[in-house]
């Protein structure tokens, strides 16, 4: 039976880009934080962050836990999107 050329080129494509994306990513300091009545506190820095980014569209309250980058030398980071336990 002959393989299927689309497959194999799909599965070739999809295989290269999974290489490209983690060559992209590899070396963020992406890390985990919780929003907070005054801003953004991440788990590893001491104080919270006022002054921080955040993706459009995401709705955020005080307590919800977030995946952060920090930008600016540490001094401000953009939080990426709200995480939650696999519960929901």
């Amino acid at each position: 039976m002959v393989a299927d050329p689309y497959k194999q080129l799909a599965a070739a494509l999809e295989s290269r880009m999974n290489r490209v994306a983690a060559k992209q990513v590899a070396g963020v300091p992406a890390e985990l934080g919780t929003m907070t009545g005054a801003g953004l506190k991440l788990d590893s820095f001491k104080y919270e962050m006022p002054d921080f980014l955040q993706a459009e569209g995401l709705i955020l309250a005080p307590g919800d836990r977030v995946l952060a980058i920090p930008v600016a030398g540490g001094s401000q980071a953009v939080v990426v999107c709200k995480v939650v336990s696999p519960g929901g």
